[in-house]
Formats: C-alpha cells, structure tokens, sequence
C-alpha cells in the first residue's frame, strides 16, 4: 500500500476516534419529554387538560382532573330512540386506558370547537362551581382493525368544582355532559 494513503487512512481513523470520543453518546436514544399540560388554575385549562389527557390516552391525567364523585352523561340526538349513557369517574379512566392498551388504535384526536367559552350559572350548583359550555366539539378515534369512530356537532357542558389548598386553587371537573347532535 502507497505509505501516503497508508498514512491518510491513519490520520482519518485516529481523527474519527478523537471527534467521536467526547461527552455525548451518538448510540444513546433519545427520549422524548414527558407530555406538557396547562396547570389547572382555571376552569378553561382543566377541560384543556382532560382534552389532551384523551389524545394522549394518558389514564393518569384523567384521574388528576377528575373529582372522586364525578359522574359523566351522554345522549345522541341522532339516535331514533335515544337514550341517556351515564359513567363515573373509574368509567373513564377505564376507556381512556383501554385506549392506551388498544393496539389498533393508532390515534385519538379531540377538537373542542373555535368558539368563545360560554360561561353558566346553574341556580342548584353551589356557587363556587364554574360551568363551561363548548359547542361544535368533536372527537375521532382512528382504528385499523374496526370502523373509525367519529363523534361531531356535539355540545359538552363541563361542571367544575375549585380544589382550595396551602398552594393555591385547582380545578377539577365534577360532570361532564354531551349532547350530540
């Protein structure tokens, strides 16, 4: 072999040695951040929370927004005999785990409408609880093995109750409500 290339191939073995010999770890993975959520000091970013806690399939953040005696209910207008679904709290968790578990589920996405937030004041709610109203709310969940689900024009009311403590107060959601029309 020429000595000039020999020596070439040398000083580029010994030059890849030092540059790749340092600090970071080109083979180490890069692991991704843990998701971001609003901290739930109004009524507007705890439904925000519970909106990217059903994207993100997270069971865990919809258990931290929810109140233990949260109850949930659901009726579709376009059902020629509709009836009233009604859940809980661990109803929730549950479908939002199996979610997560659902190997065929490949996505979940949640709109919460581009309208303004419609506060309500519900005379037999106690009055340190907020109701936020969102109209043309809609929620598709991709699935490669069945139909898709795809949940459009719906109205969702929101109760909230403030969580009041030594750091300050939270919110958290008492009911939830849809009507799909």
């Amino acid at each position: 072999m020429n000595p000039a290339i020999r020596s070439l191939c040398i000083c580029s073995a010994l030059l890849g040695l030092v540059l790749g010999c340092g600090k970071d770890d080109p083979v180490k993975p890069i692991v991704p951040a843990p998701p971001r959520y609003f901290t739930p000091s109004a009524p507007e970013s705890t439904v925000l929370d519970y909106a990217l806690a059903w994207e993100r399939r997270d069971s865990t953040m919809i258990d931290s927004v929810l109140t233990d005696d949260y109850t949930g209910a659901s009726v579709d207008m376009t059902d020629p005999s509709p009836a009233t679904l009604m859940f809980t709290r661990a109803d929730e968790i549950r479908a939002v785990g199996g979610l997560a578990l659902d190997l065929y589920v490949s996505s979940v996405a949640v709109s919460l409408g581009t309208g303004p937030w419609i506060r309500l004041t519900n005379v037999g709610d106690p009055p340190e609880w907020v109701t936020l109203q969102r109209t043309g709310v809609m929620l598709s969940i991709t699935n490669s093995h069945f139909n898709d689900l795809h949940s459009n024009n719906s109205t969702l009311e929101f109760k909230l109750k403030p969580i009041v403590s030594a750091s300050g107060t939270t919110w958290k959601i008492i009911h939830w409500s849809e009507i799909h029309t």
